[in-house]
């Protein structure tokens, strides 16, 4: 469907005229939706079944950071707001699941700029750790996704990592999800011995910080495959 779709707008089977672009790009659009719908229960029923395994193997994180701002730069472009990334000079090498960290990063970014006002900022920043008090004692790594949005009341900062929770805030005409992103992004942080929290007020900056450890132990994925992280 999607490839069909994607024949027609680009015009290879011929002109269309303004009013059926328009219902055929709601169309895209929405089978988008519906994809990325699919994969999120997919990947929820993974999780609840502790089937979801990680491909551990070295990246460097300031790329794929610097990857996922520069994907989502022109949606962020179109609503006027400013996007950026905070990297270190030096790379910093990582041993982690580098598609599941992509998608933790995409859904925290994808969210700021849904929730972000047009003339907001966001930005992404990567924090090289010695150590973190009370989640890992080694070397960490730590990523803020910080924005100037619509804020978060203090009672949902925990709750929106739950299954199928959405903040009680009224959201913006357009925006709305399944609840599941940010369970997700929470269960796949934990399969890496880490933790995700996230910081705001309503009407001031929200920011979603998570901290993984710089190179997961054997025993934490041996115990993963086993479902006893």
């Amino acid at each position: 469907m999607q490839k069909s779709l994607s024949l027609i707008l680009t015009k290879s089977t011929g002109e269309i005229n303004p009013d059926q672009e328009k219902f055929l790009k709601i169309a895209d659009s929405n089978l988008g939706r519906l994809f990325r719908l699919i994969n999120d229960i997919l990947d929820i029923s993974k999780l609840e079944a502790n089937k979801l395994e990680l491909n551990i193997s070295a990246f460097n994180l300031n790329e794929v950071v610097q990857e996922v701002v520069s994907s989502l730069y022109n949606w962020a472009k179109e609503k006027g707001i400013n996007l950026e990334s905070k990297l270190t000079p030096a790379e910093i090498i990582v041993h982690a699941d580098k598609d599941r960290i992509i998608q933790v990063i995409t859904n925290l970014l994808g969210n700021a700029i849904k929730f972000t006002p047009q003339g907001g900022k966001i930005s992404a920043e990567v924090i090289p750790l010695a150590k973190a008090e009370g989640i890992y004692p080694g070397e960490c790594i730590q990523v803020d996704v910080s924005d100037t949005g619509i804020g978060i009341e203090q009672k949902d900062l925990t709750r929106i990592f739950n299954k199928f929770e959405q903040v009680s805030l009224v959201q913006p005409s357009g925006i709305g999800g399944t609840g599941l992103g940010l369970a997700i992004c929470k269960e796949i942080i934990e399969l890496h011995k880490g933790k995700i929290w996230a910081q705001s007020k309503i009407g001031e900056e929200s920011k979603f910080s998570f901290i993984i450890p710089k190179e997961i132990k054997k025993e934490a994925q041996d115990g993963q495959s086993t479902g006893q992280v």
